[in-house]
């Protein structure tokens, strides 16, 4: 193996290894979204309701 080949197969492994930080970063900001979303289905359901 060249040493080029060494270099790109650390770096391929790395950028792999940051998708997949990134994807779960992605869910829990979905996740958040979910919760986001049905906290104000709650609040328009209940007009009476203060924060």
């Amino acid at each position: 193996m060249r040493a080029n080949d060494q270099v790109t197969t650390d770096y391929i492994q790395s950028l792999e290894l940051d998708n997949d930080h990134l994807r779960a970063e992605v869910i829990a900001k979905e996740q958040e979204i979910l919760s986001l979303r049905h906290y104000v289905e709650i609040l328009m359901r209940d007009r009476e309701f203060c924060v």
